[in-house]
């Protein structure tokens, strides 16, 4: 996966600037992020009725009342389901969204870019605006010591993970 979207609420870093680890330097915003929760919350939906209706199923056939295929139907579906949310819930934490109170009230568009490290700014491209795809470079940080940092948008995304 790779995220890609506008900057937003860039903070008026400078080269020399020094920056602390974790702290917010941006929002990088993005349609598709709510996309992707209302996709999340739509399957979860659609997971807690097949559920419902495998039990069913499964209590008809139980009772000779029910046909085995629409047990195994359901199963697959329910199957199916799991495995889109695992994939949905994978790209949302590598935004640092996290899906375990997410709901209708709570869908964001934005999320924070952090910077991974304490340092001093040498180079900073990084403004409002801005569209950004994970293979621009942002910034550039030589942290306390001297270790020389390049930082993509993906890099600072998977800090969030």
């Amino acid at each position: 996966d790779k995220a890609s979207g506008f900057i937003k609420n860039s903070k008026k870093y400078v080269e020399g600037s020094y920056v602390k680890k974790g702290v917010i330097m941006a929002y990088l915003e993005n349609p598709e992020f709510i996309e992707h929760q209302r996709e999340y919350l739509e399957v979860a939906a659609e997971l807690v009725y097949d559920r419902q209706e495998l039990a069913r199923h499964r209590t008809l056939v139980a009772e000779n009342a029910g046909v085995e295929k629409n047990v195994q139907k359901f199963q697959a579906e329910v199957n199916r389901k799991v495995a889109i949310l695992k994939g949905i819930s994978k790209r949302l934490a590598y935004l640092g969204i996290n899906v375990d109170n997410l709901t209708t009230e709570n869908i964001i568009q934005r999320v924070p870019i952090y910077s991974p490290a304490s340092g001093y700014i040498t180079s900073i491209q990084m403004h409002n605006g801005m569209y950004v795809t994970p293979q621009i470079e942002l910034m550039e940080i030589v942290n306390e010591n001297h270790l020389h940092l390049e930082l993509d948008l993906k890099q600072l995304l998977k800090f969030l993970s």
